[in-house]
């Protein structure tokens, strides 16, 4: 087996690994360059919690014996689908990697994918780089790739996300290769995802705003956010129109990634501030089902069931900053999202 180098590695091989798909082609040769390939001969061992704080490792070259557990062992091969992932990223804190035959890494510094996809130093990132060396599987276009992360980077989902959780959010994108008349989620089906479509084309029916006809979903279009932050089945039917791939989040991800930057949550001292302001105008409301709520409200709350929010969105004040109790539960969290969907400033109480 031939050594891969830095300079048999061209941008767009980088793209086969979920953290760096998104970055645009110009910037990922900016990161080869300042790349290292790092070795492991046949039968050494890496544990995961010895991995660089601040690197992350790509699988390149070789392959290796993996072991979450005593009982939970598989292999891991560049190329693969699981290979997709930085290391440290799929692997559990006390996961241990053996190489089989040599393996090659490719080593970067989570601070410069970071600043790549957030767009920071752009003119550092402007190098010319090696042709095309080695032989590399089919990919999407440098186009396609760029429209999905872009639109996708300047949605209300991620366009307040620090640059560190944006790239978490890629790295944890699970891609799923689907053909035309796939069906991703149906009404009240359950929904266990999040999800993003990377490339070709869906239709989204069901009506979930009264809109009337279906919708065309493109690259970067997004979709499972209020199933999983409202804990309720879904409310639409989205089916592939041509064959594509998508990138999805289970619920655990989606917890700790995604519902903080949906959801976010107003401390007393914060909440208190905002009510006490007199130059603000601030609104505490109490969303949850009518006889849940009733005679059970915070003073000066106004009672809304989701329902009823979703057919008042248009009327609450656009300048105004609601708060939200807690009590409503998922059905609490449902209205800040749905609130802050619509443009509002929206915040969950703290209990």
């Amino acid at each position: 087996m031939t050594r891969l180098t830095t300079a048999d590695i061209t941008p767009a091989r980088l793209s086969e690994f979920h953290a760096l798909e998104p970055i645009p082609e110009e910037r990922r040769g900016a990161l080869l360059q300042q790349a290292q390939i790092r070795r492991l001969g046949p039968g050494e061992v890496l544990l995961r919690a010895r991995m660089p704080a601040d690197t992350s490792l790509f699988l390149i070259q070789g392959e290796f014996e993996v072991q979450e557990s005593a009982s939970v062992r598989y292999k891991l091969y560049a190329g693969g689908a699981q290979a997709r992932h930085a290391l440290e990223e799929r692997l559990g804190a006390s996961a241990s990697l053996r190489a089989i035959g040599e393996v090659s890494m490719l080593a970067i510094e989570r601070r410069l994918i970071e600043e790549a996809i957030s767009n920071r130093d752009q003119e550092a990132f402007t190098i010319e780089y090696a042709p095309v060396s080695i032989r590399e599987a089919p990919r999407v276009e440098k186009k396609t790739v760029e429209d999905w992360s872009t639109r996708l980077r300047n949605s209300t989902l991620l366009s307040a996300m620090p640059a560190a959780d944006v790239l978490r959010f890629f790295m944890e994108l699970e891609r799923v290769e689907l053909r035309a008349g796939d069906d991703i989620v149906n009404v009240g089906g359950r929904n266990d995802y999040f999800h993003v479509l990377f490339e070709g084309s869906a239709e989204l029916s069901g009506d979930p705003a009264g809109i009337g006809a279906a919708l065309e979903l493109v690259p970067g279009s997004h979709f499972g956010a209020e199933a999983m932050i409202g804990g309720t089945p879904s409310n639409v039917t989205v089916r592939m129109k041509t064959a594509g791939a998508l990138g999805r989040l289970g619920k655990q991800q989606f917890d700790r990634i995604l519902r903080p930057v949906l959801v976010p949550v107003a401390d007393p001292d914060t909440a208190a501030g905002l009510l006490d302001d007199s130059g603000m105008r601030c609104e505490l409301l109490d969303i949850r089902p009518a006889q849940e709520s009733a005679g059970a409200r915070r003073d000066g709350a106004l009672g809304l069931s989701v329902e009823s929010l979703r057919d008042s969105l248009h009327q609450l004040a656009a300048g105004s900053t609601f708060l939200v109790a807690p009590e409503g539960g998922q059905h609490a969290e449902l209205g800040v999202f749905l609130l802050r969907q619509a443009g509002r400033d929206a915040y969950l109480l703290s209990d």
